[in-house]
């Protein structure tokens, strides 16, 4: 959303890429929303140990892992919405009503033959919910108790610790 309303404050199209389908390290962490101005690529190649390989798109000036299975590239027209919603959660409730939301123009669609699509099966806790926040949780907490001066050298919650009491 920071990046769309950039955009739309200069109406400018903005130029878009998913990547479906990629090794689970790069999926886990393109879920667990790194702070801003973190690149999730160098988080990525921490976690690894080894740079994440990137692939240019075919028709946006974005680049994706190169192990997606599948990549939908195209652009988010400024100031274009369209009604979405609701949609059910996997508890058997709504989480928001229909909303306005961005219109995604597709370009491109990329693909491997025989597409290898991993799942997360969200559920009861401690799912994969869990284990994500715990990931991104763990370098907040790093990081506050380094600005507080105590001598840490990691840190990982339990991801009981994250998970809602119920």
């Amino acid at each position: 959303m920071m990046f769309r309303n950039k955009y739309e404050a200069v109406n400018k199209p903005m130029e878009f890429a998913v990547a479906i389908g990629t090794e689970p390290i790069t999926a886990l962490v393109g879920g667990a929303g790194c702070p801003a101005g973190v690149s999730e690529v160098d988080v990525i190649g921490g976690i690894r140990k080894e740079p994440l390989d990137i692939i240019k798109c075919e028709t946006v000036d974005l680049y994706v892992p190169a192990t997606a299975e599948i990549v939908i590239e195209g652009v988010v027209n400024p100031h274009e919405r369209k009604m979405e919603g609701p949609f059910g959660e996997y508890g058997g409730y709504r989480s928001i009503p229909n909303l306005p939301r961005p219109v995604f123009t597709v370009q491109a669609i990329t693909y491997r033959d025989d597409p290898i699509l991993t799942m997360s099966n969200m559920g009861t806790p401690v799912d994969d919910a869990d284990i994500i926040q715990g990931m991104t949780m763990a370098a907040e907490i790093f990081i506050a108790l380094k600005k507080m001066g105590f001598p840490s050298r990691a840190c990982t919650p339990l991801p009981s610790a994250v998970a809602p009491p119920w």
